[in-house]
């Protein structure tokens, strides 16, 4: 700006000052607070709270002191005007004198200077005038409540306390400094009330009834015994008493009969009859307790402003309380509010964003409806810390529940990442953390594992279970999941490694899971089946009958205690199913492998190819029925079926990458026994990329060398493939990526590397940095 500009923007903002000055002499004098909003003094305002306030004065501070000091005394008569209503125009206040607070010239009203003591953690000085010291607390309770920052509570209750210390009975103000005081008690409780502070609460509800006595009449009558109401009907939340229950829902029912419409507070009490219903059903479970509840909070957001500041809040317990009955919930009703609620979003205040998200969540648990994850997760992580009485690992541990949902639905790994940054932010060097917390954080492990082939992974999911099984208390259920849970990543590993003492630890902890489990735990079939496949896993490595036998018989039990319409079932099917055929071709009795197709052939329907153990179904009955080839139970289409089933498989969803190699590379195969060349050569390259994901960078040296051993000859195979179809340019090109993956893992020499980095370590950079780009390509093969 030039130099007249801002000369003249001096002036504006001169006058400007001027208007807002004679508005509050003029509201002062008058009492009659209008002044205070009229059109002039918000265009007033508009000329001063622009954002290059300093700039555009030409850095001349004392036109900006006087404008800032103006604001702030505006803001702060705005607040007198309505010293009980935690506005805005409080906390605009204070923030405009923190930033003047080391002028010298400028003086902090009272008010101002009660709130800073309070927020350095002690009582202002003041004197013991009962009225002046329930104002004082009246403010500071204002500005606590304005910001939902509880620093200024406990010394509120203090001045509340010298106050009616210092108001006799029967002390005209006695009446109000008590209800004040409740007022102060009842919105500390809803978080954390002490009992000595309950206590008090009905000592100073006796008084201040025992006040009221004659006094009955009225608006401020009514008002008060409201606040009676409010408080009983906390202490009931916190007793679960449904005497306390009745005694609150009566009192603040005869407090809005006797209160006026359009009274300041009024939609206040009414929400707290409307929770005092729903937490009333919440213990009595009684259909009538419900249906007020809704029916009165209905009410609450019909009489609440648009721009109330609560008008979210209510809205969430609305929500809240639809959706509390399960066989009366309306979804559309319920998405309905909460779309509104998150239409006011913006701006709100932090406990109102944690109802918001709260509520969300709560709907994503009613209706289990994939559509709401993202709102839910973007909600959650808006909350951050500003969730009062939520712990952060508890706050983890709900995002974790909704990004594992995502997870499960999506197959994203950055969903799997942001479980383990979300969860591992609660845990440090594994000193901490519960172990639930624990668990979950290594199921995330695992899930990332399973879907990148990640060994470093895995070895923290294991060092993360051991820790859970050793923290979990003995007989309890959490015990036996705990340690299920570490076999079953120790069985996974052992299917990778075939160390036979991996594989042992996962039959003994499976074992002891089995054994540990309480009656009726739901999570016994799965203990039973983890038994059953670490029998199978140990027989593959040992040949011996016994593991098969014995394995049988554990999936035998855990396939009779899943339910038919377990989500697991099918996995346990399969499990099943598998070793019938293994046992059946070790003894070479046909009537286990019938019994494997009679098994497996109704979990091989296509309405089941979301689930995860779909594809290994297929691949088991498409092996019995080639294993029934030649035999009496032989018809002419088996061989047509098995074909069948291998293609589907191929296409199945299983969670691990390397399940999904195997399966297209038998589909390949199978395609190119039936002389189907181009589906062949199709299979088995898309075989080829897979496994290149699967050897990612942080695949461990041992994991990588047995992948490349097991699926030796793949790239061969596909080669041999694409040059049935005429295409030899494709089957060099197969042939050059598969170099481009035994190269990445030929750098990988870790102790070769390690000298290399000790003797030229930029060559060392460089040469890692090679094997990571050939290792992340989206197309190299073997």
């Amino acid at each position: 700006m030039s130099e007249n500009d801002q000369e003249s923007f001096r002036a504006e903002v001169a006058e400007s000052v001027v208007v807002l000055r004679e508005a509050i002499h003029q509201a002062a004098v008058r009492r009659d607070y209008a002044h205070l909003h009229t059109a002039e003094v918000n265009a007033a305002l508009g000329r001063i709270l622009v954002p290059d306030l300093g700039e555009r004065l030409g850095l001349s501070l004392p036109h900006a002191i006087a404008a800032l000091e103006a604001v702030g005394k505006l803001y702060l008569a705005r607040h007198s005007a309505t010293p009980y209503d935690p506005t805005n125009e409080l906390v605009a206040a204070v923030g405009l004198y923190k930033l003047l607070a080391k002028v010298p010239e400028v003086e902090q009203p009272i008010q101002i200077r009660w709130i800073f003591a309070a927020l350095d953690g002690r009582e202002p000085d003041t004197g013991d005038e009962p009225d002046d010291l329930s104002n004082v607390a009246s403010t500071v309770l204002a500005y606590a409540m304005a910001t939902d920052d509880e620093t200024g509570l406990p010394v509120a209750l203090a001045l509340y306390r010298r106050a009616i210390a210092a108001c006799p009975p029967g002390h005209p103000y006695r009446r109000d400094i008590l209800n004040n005081y409740l007022g102060a008690l009842s919105w500390g409780g809803v978080h954390d009330t002490k009992p000595a502070e309950e206590g008090e609460a009905a000592k100073v509800l006796a008084e201040l009834q025992q006040e009221e006595a004659g006094h009955g009449d009225g608006e401020r009558a009514a008002m008060r015994k409201a606040l009676v109401g409010g408080v009983l009907m906390e202490k009931a939340t916190r007793t679960g008493d449904l005497g306390t229950f009745d005694d609150a829902i009566n009192t603040l029912r005869e407090a809005l009969a006797a209160m006026p419409d359009g009274a300041d507070g009024r939609a206040g009490f009414v929400e707290n009859l409307g929770r005092a219903h729903l937490n009333r059903w919440f213990v009595s479970r009684n259909p009538a307790d419900h249906a007020e509840a809704v029916s009165v909070l209905l009410a609450c957001v019909r009489i609440t402003d648009a721009d109330h500041p609560f008008r979210v809040r209510r809205m969430g317990f609305l929500a809240n309380a639809l959706m509390a009955e399960a066989s009366s919930a309306d979804k559309e009703q319920v998405l309905a509010v909460l779309r509104e609620m998150s239409e006011i979003g913006p701006g709100i205040r932090p406990s109102s964003l944690a109802m918001l998200a709260n509520s969300w969540y709560l709907a994503w648990i009613r209706f289990k409806d994939s559509v709401l994850l993202d709102t839910v997760i973007d909600l959650l992580k808006q909350v951050g810390d500003s969730e009062r009485g939520v712990s952060a690992e508890e706050q983890s541990r709900r995002l974790g529940d909704v990004l594992w949902a995502r997870w499960s639905h999506n197959r994203d790994l950055s969903d799997i990442d942001e479980i383990i940054g979300a969860l591992g932010s609660q845990l440090s060097g594994m000193e901490l953390g519960d172990p639930e917390a624990l668990n979950l954080l290594a199921r995330a492990m695992r899930a990332r594992w399973e879907s990148s082939g990640d060994s470093v992974a895995i070895e923290h999911a294991t060092a993360l279970l051991s820790l859970a099984v050793e923290r979990a208390p003995a007989g309890s259920a959490g015990k036996a999941m705990y340690l299920n849970n570490l076999a079953s990543v120790l069985l996974r590993a052992g299917t990778l490694s075939r160390d036979r003492e991996e594989i042992a630890r996962a039959v003994e902890l499976s074992r002891e899971a089995v054994s540990v489990a309480p009656d009726g735990d739901p999570g016994l079939p799965m203990y039973l089946h983890n038994h059953s496949a670490a029998h199978g896993l140990m027989w593959q490595v040992t040949r011996e009958r016994a593991w098969l036998v014995d394995g049988l018989r554990l999936a035998r039990r855990a396939v009779g205690a899943t339910p038919q319409d377990h989500p697991d079932r099918l996995g346990h099917l399969s499990n099943l199913g598998g070793l019938l055929l293994l046992l059946g071709g070790q003894d070479d009795d046909l009537r286990l492998v019938e019994e494997a197709v009679t098994l497996l052939a109704p979990g091989a329907d296509p309405a089941n190819a979301s689930d995860p153990a779909y594809g290994m179904v297929c691949i088991h009955l498409a092996q019995a029925f080639q294993r029934l080839r030649g035999t009496d139970a032989d018809d002419a289409g088996l061989d047509g079926r098995a074909r069948a089933l291998f293609r589907e498989a191929s296409r199945s969803v299983p969670p691990r990458t390397a399940d999904l190699v195997t399966f297209r590379r038998l589909w390949g195969n199978e395609a190119a026994g039936a002389g189907d060349w181009p589906e062949a050569a199709r299979a088995l390259t898309e075989a080829i990329g897979l496994l290149a994901d699967h050897l990612g960078p942080r695949v461990s040296r041992v994991d990588q060398e047995r992948s490349l051993a097991d699926f030796s000859g793949l790239a061969t195979d596909a080669a041999a493939a694409c040059l049935a179809t005429d295409r030899p340019e494709k089957a060099v090109d197969v042939l050059e990526k598969g170099r481009g993956v035994l190269l990445a893992q030929s750098l990988r020499r870790d102790d070769e590397m390690r000298r290399l980095d000790e003797e030229h370590p930029e060559l060392a950079r460089r040469i890692e940095h090679l094997r990571t780009l050939l290792a992340e390509s989206r197309d190299p093969a073997l």
